[in-house]
């Protein structure tokens, strides 16, 4: 006998062993159960209860701070705001609270500042008048106007 090469066919009485062919994988038997996890050695570290979180903005609390004074002292809204600011750009952060907050302040002070210009300029109008016309009531053009007496 031969095989298909033509070479013959090792037979049990030769002393041979036979040739058989190669098996094929077993197929699979499902999943597996699941591998408990090692038990942590008790000479490593262990991570901190508390992480800090990764993105920490240091300027964030100067920001908010400095956007609410200014609505109520300008130029602390300045100061506090440009501070809240230059932190969180110096840590690579954005903060629209703190550039907010001076835009505001800013607006707010040049606001103040007209204000009180008019304000002295109408105070300053109004002492020159009554100078000129000398103390008591007097009625010009329909207004009333009280002057100091000397």
């Amino acid at each position: 006998m031969s095989d298909l090469n033509g070479g013959p066919i090792p037979s049990p009485s030769d002393g041979r062993p036979p040739v058989t062919p190669p098996v094929p994988p077993a197929p699979d038997a499902g999943p597996t159960a699941p591998v408990a996890p090692p038990a942590p050695d008790a000479n490593a570290a262990s991570a901190p209860a508390y992480a800090q979180p990764a993105a920490v903005n240091p300027g964030r609390t100067l920001g908010i701070v400095g956007f609410i004074l200014a609505f109520f002292v300008s130029p602390a809204g300045i100061i506090v705001s440009a501070i809240g600011l230059s932190k969180s750009r110096k840590s690579g952060n954005k903060n629209g609270l703190a550039l907010a907050g001076l835009i505001l302040s800013i607006v707010f002070l040049i606001i103040a500042i007209v204000v009180t210009a008019v304000l002295v300029g109408a105070a300053v109008e109004l002492l020159n008048q009554c100078t000129g016309l000398g103390g008591g009531v007097q009625q010009i053009n329909g207004v009333t106007i009280t002057c100091p007496s000397r």
